[in-house]
């Protein structure tokens, strides 16, 4: 993303900047994981996330998420 009002992969808001570096992918990304597991609802964080939001993006997310589940991508090695 462009050096505007939102930066980095999640698209943290410049307000941030004095507090992390969101400069810093790994840090961008991690704030914003935070700032989205703070919703228990799977559909509202996905709508916090994504302002494009339908319910084909919403699918096709949960479908990506039962794969990677079957496939034991999230456990710890």
């Amino acid at each position: 993303m462009g050096k505007g009002t939102f930066y980095g992969p999640f698209g943290i808001h410049r307000c941030f900047l004095k507090k992390w570096d969101i400069d810093d992918p790994m840090v961008n990304t991690m704030v914003g994981i935070q700032a989205l597991a703070r919703y228990k609802d799977h559909r509202k964080t996905l709508q916090k996330y994504n302002a494009e939001f339908n319910e084909a993006y919403f699918q096709r997310v949960k479908f990506l998420e039962r794969r990677n589940r079957e496939a034991r991508v999230f456990e710890h090695q």
